[in-house]
C-alpha cells in the first residue's frame, strides 16, 4: 500500500565533443546501455548504503534484468541529520527513536527502457511519499558515466510522461488535496493530521483544455479558485491532481514545482491501493515508450519490453 507516482527522462548519447552526432544506446562501445547499467547497478548493490550528496543516502535493494531491453532497479533512499520518533499508526505507541545518524529509507523503482535501435532510451522514476531514490539513482548514474570507456557524453532531458495531455487532452476533474494539522492538547501535545479533498468536475460537454495544466503549474492559486478554496495556511500542505482524458483514456497527473525539475508526475496508484507489480509497471512504461517514441519518429515494438 502507499501512493506511487511516476515521471520520466529521455536519455541520449553523443560522441564526445560532437553533440550533434548521436549514438544508438544499444551500441555504446562494446556493449549497450542496458548491459552497462545492469552491471553497474548490481555492483552498486554490493556496496550497500552510499552517500549521494549532502545528507542524502541511497541503496540499491534489487536489480531485475526484466528483459533484454528493460532493467528494473529497486532502490531505498532517505536523509540523515534529523532526530525523531517512529510511531505505530494504529496504536500511537512509539516504536523507535531516530538519531541524527539514522537514515529512514523508503523504496522506489527505476525502470530503464533501452530499445535495440534508435537514438533514444527512456528512464522512468517511481516516487513514493518518502522516496525519490529512482531519481537520485539516475543522477548518480550520469555522474558515474565518465568511468565507462564509451567515448560518449550522457545527456538526460526531462520527459513529461503526460506531455501529450497539454496538446490534445481534456481535463475531466481538478482535485486539490490539503493536509491539515491540529493539536489535541487534552492529553499532552498530540498532532493529528488529516487530508481533505476538494474537487471540480465540469460537465462532459464542457471539459477544459489540457493547456490549463501548465497554468496550474505556474500559478497554484488558479486551481484553488476553481475548487473554491482559499490558499492553504503556512503549516498545511496541498497537492494538485488533474484527471485528463486523452484519446478515451483517463490519466491522473500530479502538478507541482519540485527541486528535481519534474513538473508533472502521473499517479500510478492511490494511497489505499496496492502498488504495481514489476510486470504492471513495465506494462505502463512500455505504453509510455510507444507513445513518446512513435510521436518522435522512433521505432518501438511492444515485444521489446518482454523479450
Amino acid at each position: 500500500m502507499g501512493r506511487r507516482t511516476i515521471a520520466g527522462h529521455k536519455l541520449t548519447f553523443n560522441k564526445q565533443r560532437k553533440r550533434e552526432e548521436l549514438i544508438c544506446p544499444a551500441d555504446l562501445g562494446n556493449e549497450g546501455l542496458w548491459a552497462i547499467f545492469a552491471r553497474w547497478a548490481e555492483d552498486l548493490m554490493e556496496e550497500g548504503l552510499i552517500q549521494v550528496g549532502g545528507q542524502s543516502f541511497l541503496r540499491v535493494k534489487a536489480v531485475n534484468r526484466f528483459s533484454n531491453h528493460v532493467v528494473i532497479v529497486d532502490t531505498l533512499s532517505g536523509k540523515a541529520g534529523e532526530e525523531g520518533v517512529v510511531y505505530d499508526a494504529e496504536s500511537g505507541e512509539s516504536r523507535l527513536t531516530l538519531t541524527e545518524n539514522d537514515v529512514p529509507a523508503s523504496s522506489a523503482r527505476a525502470i530503464l527502457v533501452s530499445p535495440p535501435r534508435g537514438e533514444v532510451a527512456l528512464w522512468f522514476s517511481e516516487y513514493s511519499a518518502r522516496s525519490s531514490g529512482a531519481s537520485l539513482l539516475l543522477d548518480y548514474f550520469k555522474k558515474s558515466w565518465r568511468n565507462f570507456d564509451t567515448g560518449t557524453t550522457f545527456n538526460k532531458d526531462r520527459l513529461i510522461a503526460s506531455e501529450i495531455a497539454l496538446e490534445k487532452g481534456l481535463v475531466t476533474e481538478v482535485e486539490v488535496r490539503t493536509t491539515r494539522r491540529s493539536d489535541d492538547r487534552s492529553d499532552g501535545v498530540v498532532v493529528r493530521e488529516g487530508v481533505v479533498s476538494h474537487s471540480f468536475k465540469p460537465a462532459k460537454n464542457k471539459w477544459i483544455s489540457g493547456a490549463i495544466i501548465d497554468v496550474f503549474r505556474t500559478d497554484r492559486s488558479k486551481a484553488y479558485d476553481l475548487v473554491e478554496i482559499s490558499a492553504p495556511d503556512a503549516g498545511d500542505k496541498s497537492e494538485i491532481y488533474v484527471s485528463v482524458n486523452v484519446d478515451g483514456r483517463t490519466r491522473k497527473v500530479e502538478i507541482f514545482n519540485p527541486d528535481d525539475g519534474v513538473y508533472f508526475r502521473e499517479e500510478l496508484n492511490a494511497s489505499n491501493a496496492p502498488i504495481l507489480s514489476d510486470l504492471e509497471i513495465v506494462d505502463y512504461c512500455a505504453g509510455e515508450a510507444k507513445t513518446f517514441l512513435e510521436r518522435n519518429g522512433c521505432d518501438w515494438e511492444e515485444s521489446w519490453a518482454y523479450i
